[in-house]
């Protein structure tokens, strides 16, 4: 069965929506915001089936490099990593490759990881491209509200809320079939030290 992209991007992960936000509000966040080279921490991850009252949860740890891509490896229930470049999405069981999505095949991948990595990032100056965003601040905390610009992937993604500090604290991905995702980030460790020796190998 072929995969969709955008479908990869609601099952990883992350009320009333206003006008995109003022330039001063996202100027303050994107200062807010850390973007190091090499980030890594923890992430629990609750997955809310339409229908089903019990949400499905897993955990596991994530690491952002820049230049490398994302690698996404759940821990819990069962062990499997992901790893997103700008070109491509590989996804690893029992450390051989289980499956592979190139851009040159999926153009969406591209779009896709791309908005993967401002996500993560909290690059809202990238994310403004695709998305109309709301914003509320209180202090050093800020939440965003995002709604697709794009139709393609509007018809996935209702919306996605984001909130956070300094790093990205809480993803909750809302999609259209009324599935909603929950990510929650700890545990942030910055610089290369922060990559385990079982990540770098597949980085």
């Amino acid at each position: 069965m072929k995969k969709n992209p955008i479908a990869i991007l609601a099952a990883v992960s992350f009320g009333m929506i206003g006008l995109a936000a003022e330039a001063s509000d996202l100027q303050r966040i994107q200062q807010l915001v850390s973007r190091p080279d090499t980030i890594c921490g923890s992430f629990t991850q609750q997955k809310r089936l339409s229908g089903v009252s019990r949400p499905i949860t897993s955990s596991g740890r994530f690491c952002v490099n820049q230049h490398k891509g994302i690698l996404w490896r759940n821990i819990k229930p069962f062990a499997s990593s992901m790893r997103l470049t700008r070109n491509e999405i590989v996804q690893y069981r029992n450390g051989a490759v289980s499956s592979r999505m190139s851009a040159s095949r999926e153009p969406m991948v591209k779009v896709i990881n791309g908005l993967m990595f401002s996500l993560v990032a909290g690059d809202f100056s990238k994310l403004q491209q695709h998305f109309h965003i709301g914003t509320h601040m209180t202090g050093n905390k800020w939440n965003a509200s995002l709604t697709s610009r794009t139709p393609s992937i509007s018809k996935v993604i209702k919306r996605i809320n984001l909130n956070g500090d300094s790093y990205i604290r809480h993803v909750t991905l809302h999609e259209q079939s009324g599935d909603m995702t929950s990510i929650t980030f700890s545990g942030m460790q910055t610089g290369r030290s922060a990559i385990r020796p079982e990540e770098a190998r597949i980085f």
